[in-house]
């Protein structure tokens, strides 16, 4: 929807724009009228049919705009705009032409490059034909040559302008991702003080979480995930843990109906917070499927084995990795990380990969907690 609004935004920009030029062409053409022998009312009768024009355009973008939001209709009717009016001359001052050569800067606007130059390249074929045109009416051949070689320095300055656009929305969008991650950062920070003494899990889990996740999803290329977005969704599974009722968390036995369904209310939580914000879609997703099976027996959705984000079945089996292997209140003894695993591997809940991956991950941490061991008995022994 927005899309649409912002395309309607574009499109009637580009009209007005035309609308613009035709009556500061008005204007001159009354001042000539004084000047020069010209009928005053011929030049009011021109701008009359030229304003029914351009309300015509202007209502029938309206229409199609707010129906398809194809951002190629307006390119055509600004097109056809700016050629009728290069070729009926209504104010008789054949300066208005030259508005003609501002379409590329005008379409330079909509920020499509596909647009952009599929529209530079039929303006390009109407300008030639233009040429043509004048040529036939015996004009004068620099002023014909001039025609062209102004439609292709407007195609280089729109092509400018399009860059340049571009690189400012980029640099613009950039700022707000970096605004929006700050703030969410600040807002889940501020309750991690909370999670902690309700829990009495310690803060530091969300770093080894962030760290572990980013090294299994470094084995899956496909799904690519930086270091903020596992920071992240770490963090925001530690406060997610706000959803449930202190008392959950001491529980040791089965919990109720309604003491499940309330922890099943914590996958929501990644869209309570994130909200609509483009640039966390994938966190969110991904948060909200974590609890997922294989078996299609896990919630919120029940989703079976090939609909389960990859993502989200990381983030589920180093949850569920986390919480077997370090101390829980509801829990006396934790598990080692070969006995985790192999309770993973019994439940058969994860895609094999996923396993695969975390397994692969641990052994690799093991290798190099030996060898880092090893580097510091060298060093104390030298």
């Amino acid at each position: 929807m927005v899309d649409i609004q912002m395309k309607n935004h574009i499109g009637t920009l580009s009209i007005v724009i035309v609308g613009v030029l035709v009556s500061l062409e008005f204007i001159l053409g009354l001042l000539n009228s004084f000047i020069i022998d010209i009928s005053l009312l011929s030049i009011v009768i021109g701008f009359l049919i030229s304003l029914m024009v351009i309300v015509t355009c202007y209502l029938l973008l309206k229409v199609v705009i707010s129906k398809k939001g194809n951002l190629d209709i307006a390119a055509l009717l600004c097109l056809l705009l700016l050629f009728y009016f290069a070729l009926y001359d209504p104010f008789h001052n054949s300066s208005l032409g030259f508005g003609f050569l501002f379409y590329p800067i005008i379409i330079s606007l909509f920020g499509n490059r596909t647009l952009f130059f599929r529209w530079s390249t039929i303006y390009l074929v109407s300008t030639v034909i233009l040429v043509f045109y004048l040529y036939s009416l015996s004009t004068d051949l620099v002023s014909v040559a001039s025609v062209l070689l102004y439609g292709l320095g407007s195609i280089l300055l729109g092509s400018l302008m399009f860059e340049s656009n571009k690189i400012y929305n980029e640099s613009r969008k950039n700022l707000d991702k970096k605004k929006n991650q700050h703030h969410v950062l600040n807002l889940l920070h501020s309750f991690v003080p909370v999670i902690e003494r309700k829990t009495q899990i310690n803060r530091n889990e969300i770093v080894i979480m962030s760290n572990l996740i980013k090294r299994v999803m470094d084995n899956f290329p496909n799904e690519r995930v930086d270091e903020a977005e596992a920071y992240l969704i770490s963090l925001l599974h530690f406060v997610s843990r706000i959803k449930c009722p202190d008392y959950i968390f001491d529980k040791d036995g089965r919990l109720t109906t309604y003491e499940f369904n309330l922890v099943q209310e914590h996958c929501m939580f990644g869209k309570d917070i994130l909200g609509d914000i483009e640039e966390f879609e994938k966190v969110k997703i991904a948060f909200l499927h974590h609890h997922e099976k294989i078996n299609g027996k896990g919630y919120p959705h029940r989703l079976r084995e090939g609909d389960i984000p990859i993502f989200s079945q990381v983030l589920g089996i180093v949850e569920a990795y986390l919480a077997m292997t370090n101390p829980r209140a509801y829990r006396e003894d934790a598990l080692t990380p070969a006995l985790a695993i192999s309770e993973i591997l019994k439940e058969k809940i994860y895609d094999s990969c996923v396993v695969e991956a975390l397994t692969l991950v641990l052994r690799l941490n093991e290798t190099e907690k030996q060898i880092s061991i090893s580097s510091d008995r060298n060093a104390n022994s030298a």
